[in-house]
Order: structure tokens, then C-alpha cells, then sequence
């Protein structure tokens, strides 16, 4: 007799009724959905270090989980990856990847004009990727740019000034010479305050303020009577004391501001 097998139904087989169940029931029938691994990237912990207009280098380390990256070339430019990288500053891979692999390393560096304080915010392009879909990097609070500004120069000059006398001979008419800040102020300084500041001043004369000086500028007042002939320029220091900063400045020699004592 021919026979016929039916799941969940009697079947007739050699003359004999059987019935033939279902293997496991209804819920072995139903086609069961397989979920894909979620894919992630994330980003090993670094802080790209600097200051604005000054060289820098970092590295960057991404690994991927459950996605692969396509080939990269060492050297290949991966700027467009990053959406918050400081102007004029570069990320190019460090070394070549292989495809299949799930690491990259990424060179950054320039000189960067412009601060930055923040995590770095990475997106791998499909075309890197093997499954040709975008990925976000994971946010990673300690993978940061600290790029700070440079700080400026402090610097102080002098005017013009040729300061001309005889020793045993006051010097005559006023004599005045102005000193100017860049990037520092001064402190309180009162008119009349005695200034000793010029480092090689002929023994007889004094230097005192002109005025109440100006956050960036004072006028000294060189009166006196010089024991000794002196012929150079003048040397100046400003002590700490009278200065924002709290650090003693040299003034820049100016071969124009001058003693000529004989």
C-alpha cells in the first residue's frame, strides 16, 4: 500500500493506522529569527595636547566589534572622520590596515590655530567599513583635544633717549625716559616713587616716577649729579614687585636710549 505521511494527522502505513505527531511541537515550525551582533566602534583614551600656532603630535586608536575595516594605506588622509578636529591640523592613518582587521591608528598633527577643549567625535565613513554603512564611534570622555592659547611674550621697551653730562655736573633741563609693557601691566606705581631699575645708572644720578603710571607705561625722571664718566646703553630690570605677572622682566636694549657721560 502506498504510503502518506502527514505531520499532526494519522497515517495509514502497512495496513495500520499510526498517528505521527509533530516533532516539538508548533513552535519548532515557526522559522526562527536570527539576531545580528550590534556593531560598535570605540576609541582608546588619549588627549591630544597643545597650544595654538606650536607643533603637536598624537595618536589616535579606534577598534571596531563585529565589523571589519576595508584597506587603508599608511598615510592615507582621515580628516573627513572626525567632525571636530581643530583647524589646520591633520589625521592621517599611521600605519597600513589590512582589510578584515578591526584596529586603526590615526596620526594627528599641525599647528593648530584655534582652541579646543572637548571629546573627540569620530564617524567612520561607509567606505571604510566592509558592511558600506557609517559608523558612529562611541563617545569616549577621555579621549579628548586639549588645545589651549599660547601664551603671548612679555616684553618691555624703551624710548629713544641719550642721556648727556659731565661728572661733578648736575644734569640739566629734564631728563626723562618712557618705558612701555607688551602684554604685562604694572602695579600701583606713585609719582616721586624712586625707581632703581636701571641697572647700570651712574653713581649721583636717581630715577623716579615721572607720574602715577598707567597700567602699561611710566615715565622715569633721571636728575643727579654723576661721579663717574659712563658710555653705554641703558640696563633695565623690572623687579617682580611692580609688575601684574609677579616676574621680574628685562627691558629690551635699545642702543638709542643711551648714556654719554664724560
Amino acid at each position: 500500500m502506498k504510503k502518506k505521511f502527514l505531520c499532526g494527522m494519522i497515517a495509514l502505513l502497512s495496513s495500520a493506522f499510526v498517528f505521527m505527531g509533530c516533532p516539538g511541537g508548533d513552535d519548532d515550525n515557526k522559522q526562527k529569527s536570527v539576531t545580528k551582533p550590534a556593531k560598535s566602534a570605540s576609541v582608546e583614551n588619549v588627549t591630544i595636547t597643545g597650544t595654538t600656532g606650536t607643533e603637536l603630535t598624537g595618536e589616535v586608536t579606534i577598534t571596531l566589534k563585529n565589523e571589519t575595516f576595508t584597506a587603508i594605506k599608511a598615510g592615507d588622509d582621515l580628516k573627513s572622520w572626525f567632525s571636530n578636529l581643530p583647524a589646520d591640523l591633520s589625521a592621517k592613518a599611521t600605519e597600513k590596515v589590512m582589510a578584515g582587521t578591526t584596529t586603526v591608528k590615526i596620526t594627528i598633527a599641525g599647528k593648530p590655530s584655534k582652541t579646543a577643549s572637548e571629546a573627540l567625535k569620530i564617524t567612520i565613513p561607509k567606505e571604510n567599513l566592509t558592511g558600506k554603512a557609517k559608523l558612529d564611534v562611541t563617545t569616549n570622555t577621555q579621549a579628548r583635544f586639549n588645545i589651549t592659547a599660547a601664551k603671548l611674550a612679555k616684553s618691555a621697551t624703551v624710548s629713544d633717549k641719550t642721556i648727556s653730562g659731565k661728572t661733578g655736573t648736575e644734569l640739566t633741563g629734564e631728563v626723562t625716559i618712557t618705558i612701555t609693557l607688551e602684554n604685562e601691566t604694572f602695579t600701583a606705581i606713585k609719582a616721586e616713587t624712586e625707581l632703581k631699575w636701571i641697572t647700570n645708572l651712574p653713581i649721583g644720578l636717581k630715577a623716579k616716577a615721572k607720574a602715577d603710571a598707567t597700567s602699561t607705561s611710566v615715565t622715569l625722571v633721571i636728575t643727579g649729579t654723576p661721579t663717574a664718566a659712563k658710555t653705554e646703553a641703558l640696563k633695565i630690570t623690572i623687579p617682580k614687585e611692580n609688575l601684574t605677572g609677579q616676574a621680574k622682566l628685562d627691558v629690551t636694549t635699545n642702543t638709542q636710549a643711551k648714556f654719554e657721560i664724560n
